[in-house]
């Protein structure tokens, strides 16, 4: 007992020595069926109910991880974006973060429950947002 005792504290010793990048996905924060986690590419508001991308984003820390860093090479501080079926934000939000606030990201999402999840992930960042009034009323 006293052996494993120890090893789970070196353990948790060398997790938190790990760096930054690979200490995701955390959850950060849980209410009214979402939850707030760090992932890879920044905080995220995921559905607790959703299966396919927050599930994935919840599990992994990141989703079409390859697909946003090829992206991200291309798109530069300053660029105007456009992401088509932005969803929960898994690109809008790295997207953003690059083209700083010189840049703009512009997403559209038609269906109304993942919209209201991007744009209240997006405001977590405080981040100049244009967004469809429809998702409100």
């Amino acid at each position: 007992m006293l052996a494993a005792f120890l090893l789970l504290l070196a353990l948790s010793a060398r997790i938190e020595s790990i760096t930054e990048e690979t200490n995701w996905p955390a959850r950060l924060w849980e209410g009214d069926g979402m939850a707030l986690h760090s992932c890879k590419h920044g905080k995220y508001l995921l559905s607790l109910t959703d299966t396919l991308i927050s599930a994935h984003l919840r599990e992994f820390g990141k989703w079409e991880d390859r697909g946003v860093e090829l992206l991200l090479q291309i798109i530069l501080p300053g660029d105007i974006v456009i992401d088509g079926g932005a969803n929960i934000g898994a690109f809008t939000i790295p997207f953003a973060k690059r083209v700083g606030m010189g840049g703009m990201v512009i997403g559209f999402e038609p269906v109304r429950e993942y919209g209201k999840v991007n744009f209240r992930g997006l405001y977590l960042y405080n981040m100049n947002i244009i967004f469809n009034t429809e998702y409100f009323t």
